[in-house]
């Protein structure tokens, strides 16, 4: 499984561009030019692009492409930041003209020394062929939308992709507008919000091709606000959750059902995290996630149930099930409705992202309201943890749910105390987290087996199978609440009870 490293912060300092990129198929971008050609006239051009780095990728992982692009008998090299972002691409950009397909030193790249020494260890590593048409809308906002089909060669390979992107002019009506054009466009042609750049897509190229993505560490840091670390959070959700839809809007794949559904869960937890300061708006993107969840559930229930052994009487009823439940699941994620909720949550995300003076996101240190979350997290799991093993199902999967709100709290917020010295601390915490994640999990499963076998009319096991793996979790469960809480000095009161 391919687990994508940390993007770089964003560096304030450099030119900036801002896009809403989008995703869609070959047939979407046929319906979508069917529909412009009643509205504009089309401005075609062809681009090739050659991409540069050193052969052990040393720009990419520096958060940096180098690109030089032949477009009507110009060359020009650019040079770009990474954007973390999910469909708004606000990227560091420095661009100036070259006169052959040779990378050149220059010195007003911040953050990545581009001396003539480092452009000369720099080697071509792939070339994207793109077929661009501009499309300039009459309309008051003065809004442009670029169509690309674009062929990827890397060594031996290559692909063929279509993207769209709307361009915000400047005095336009703004990022309001161009969703409001997002949405008009998403009613011709299926449109999906993008997470990957071009040259991202050719790295990946290069690689083994992924079954899923893992979620990437979010770049928070003590010195941040929460006004400044709930979109970097929110955008590491959204684009986790994309990369893994994309899979599956092409195949079946078991890990990336998993991980969609991660990437749903560390969304919603993010969510109830900030609930506090949210609108109406993020709290509708939260209710329409919840029932994305739980058609990835099903599915994700029947893929683990077929790999069990003692369920293999009946895997082909399972099958049967299994591939009906896909078949819902892909049916909704091309629905107008869910694509409608990924684009609103990236709307919401634009506004918050530079919040105005009615913002409802405030500018405290970030490290103290993670302390408070963190703290409440941890006294939610220990009310739920009482009497543990003679917790009803329903009631030890609730306690499951608290642990998940702990664990991802953790996730979130470690990196912003490891600069406290307290390294050792956090690591033996979420060390811990982990092994209980896993332990309720064990739990989680064999509760799902037994309600697949009542479902397929099976005489049901008795429990003894269940007792160790329900001590085991209760022992782990102790484990975490005994340990000092690394966010802040001293003990916490809770314990489980039992």
């Amino acid at each position: 499984m391919d687990s994508p490293r940390s993007l770089p912060a964003q560096r304030t300092d450099a030119p900036r561009e801002v896009e809403i990129k989008l995703d869609l198929d070959g047939a979407a971008a046929a319906m979508l030019e069917t529909a412009l050609s009643a509205r504009a006239r089309p401005e075609r051009l062809e681009q090739r692009a050659v991409y540069f780095d050193t052969p052990d990728h040393r720009l990419i992982a520096a958060g940096f492409t180098l690109r030089i692009r032949a477009c009507g008998g110009r060359l020009v090299q650019t040079v770009k930041t990474l954007s973390p972002g999910a469909g708004l691409f606000g990227r560091g950009e420095w661009e100036r003209p070259v006169t052959a397909l040779r990378p050149v030193a220059d010195s007003r790249v911040t953050g990545l020394p581009l001396d003539a020494e480092r452009v000369d260890a720099l080697v071509p590593v792939f070339v994207i062929e793109t077929a661009r048409t501009r499309w300039r809308l009459a309309s008051p906002d003065s809004a442009t939308l670029v169509t690309d089909r674009a062929l990827i060669q890397a060594s031996d390979r290559q692909c063929i992709f279509h993207e769209a992107e709307v361009e915000l002019e400047p005095g336009g009506g703004g990022i309001g507008a161009a969703f409001a054009l997002v949405r008009q466009l998403d009613a011709a042609a299926p449109l999906h919000i993008a997470v990957l750049s071009k040259a991202e897509r050719g790295y990946r190229l290069l690689g083994p091709v992924a079954a899923a993505y893992k979620a990437e560490p979010v770049a928070l840091d003590h010195g941040m606000t929460v006004a400044q670390a709930l979109p970097v959070l929110i955008n590491a959700c959204l684009r986790h959750y994309r990369l893994n839809e994309a899979i599956l809007l092409d195949r079946h794949e078991g890990e990336a059902v998993h991980q969609a559904r991660v990437a749903l869960r560390r969304l919603r937890s993010a969510l109830a995290i900030f609930r506090a300061l949210l609108d109406a708006r993020a709290r509708h993107v939260d209710e329409a996630l919840a029932r994305l969840a739980r058609e990835l559930g099903a599915v994700r229930d029947l893929d683990v149930a077929l790999q069990r052994e003692d369920l293999a009487p009946y895997r082909p009823v399972l099958k049967r099930r299994q591939a009906a439940a896909y078949a819902a699941l892909v049916a909704t994620l091309r629905a107008p409705e869910t694509r409608a909720v990924f684009l609103d949550a990236t709307a919401w995300l634009a506004d918050i992202a530079a919040p105005g003076p009615q913002s409802p996101i405030d500018d405290r240190p970030l490290a103290a309201f993670a302390r408070d979350a963190l703290t409440r997290a941890r006294r939610r799991l220990a009310r739920r943890a009482r009497h543990f093993e003679r917790l009803s199902p329903a009631a030890r999967h609730r306690t499951r749910m608290a642990a998940k709100r702990l664990h991802y709290a953790d996730d979130f917020f470690a990196p912003i105390f490891t600069a406290a010295n307290r390294p050792r601390r956090i690591a033996r915490f979420s060390r811990a987290l982990g092994k209980l994640q896993d332990r309720l999990g064990e739990l989680n499963d064999l509760a799902t087996a037994h309600a697949l076998i009542r479902d397929l009319g099976v005489i049901e096991r008795d429990g003894r199978s269940d007792r160790k793996p329900l001590k085991r979790a209760h022992r782990t469960l102790r484990h975490v609440l005994h340990l000092p809480p690394y966010w802040r000095d001293g003990r916490d009161g809770a314990r489980a009870g039992g």
